[in-house]
């Protein structure tokens, strides 16, 4: 889409010569276009300021070049975003850290590339002659995006960057399981404690009971035991033994 929109500017301006100053006028910067009458056609005033939106939408100069760095930015990242859902959903085998893995790499990646194209055409805008061109900055983030993008990519297949985090990712989960297996156990051992120090509790009473009962019959059969051997003597002494 850079690509396009250079070609397109590169069309209404009437080719790589065009030349843009930057002039401050009432303390802010303007920008004044020269070196095609056809131009004219597009931006039709002597000046403009280096924020207006016709400027910043052809990408002219270091705002246009740095909305173009921070636009593709933004949607490079919706379209691999949404190449990697896709690609996890259509996969039988893709895993959840796989796909936050390879998502967060791809987004630092974007993010570098993003940078380092902000960071080429802010130089290059500064730059005394190369500045002058109207399309110095957007090239400047064109060209250093793609090679940064492929340094980036090159490193990361050959240091295995993406894997790694991956592989972090997965042994943080199953570290995470464990330890959450290892609390589950816990509570459940905890819960079981707490049953059987609660039953013996509520059996407390029970138990109180019964032996209370035991006592008292224990008690009362010893009485009765008792009463009858006392029974049992004195009718033996009320008896006579018959005269002979």
């Amino acid at each position: 889409m850079d690509i396009l929109l250079l070609k397109k500017l590169v069309t209404d301006l009437g080719g790589f010569g065009a030349q843009v100053y930057f002039k401050r006028y009432g303390g802010k910067l303007h920008i004044i276009l020269k070196g095609y009458p056809g131009l004219r056609r597009i931006l039709n005033a002597p000046r403009y300021g280096a924020g207006n939106v016709k400027v910043v939408k052809m990408g002219l100069g270091k705002i246009g070049a740095l909305n173009v760095a921070k636009g593709g930015g933004i949607l490079t990242i919706i379209l691999i975003g949404a190449f990697r859902v896709i690609d996890f959903f259509l996969r039988d085998r893709a895993t959840l850290t796989e796909l936050v893995g390879t998502l967060a790499t791809d987004v630092v990646k974007v993010g570098i590339t993003t940078g380092v194209a902000i960071g080429a055409a802010t130089m290059v805008a500064a730059a005394p002659f190369i500045g002058a061109f109207a399309i110095g900055p957007l090239v400047a983030v064109i060209f250093a995006g793609a090679l940064t993008s492929v340094i980036l990519n090159y490193l990361d297949n050959h240091y295995r960057i993406t894997e790694k985090t991956i592989k972090a990712l997965e042994d943080f989960e199953a570290l995470a399981k464990a330890k959450y297996l290892q609390g589950r156990e816990l509570i459940l051992d905890l819960e079981r404690y707490g049953q059987d120090k609660t039953l013996q509790l509520k059996q407390l009473p029970g138990r109180a009971a019964d032996a209370a009962v035991e006592t008292l019959l224990e008690y009362a059969e010893e009485v009765i035991m008792r009463y009858i051997a006392r029974s049992i003597d004195d009718l033996f002494r009320q008896m006579t033994m018959p005269s002979l």
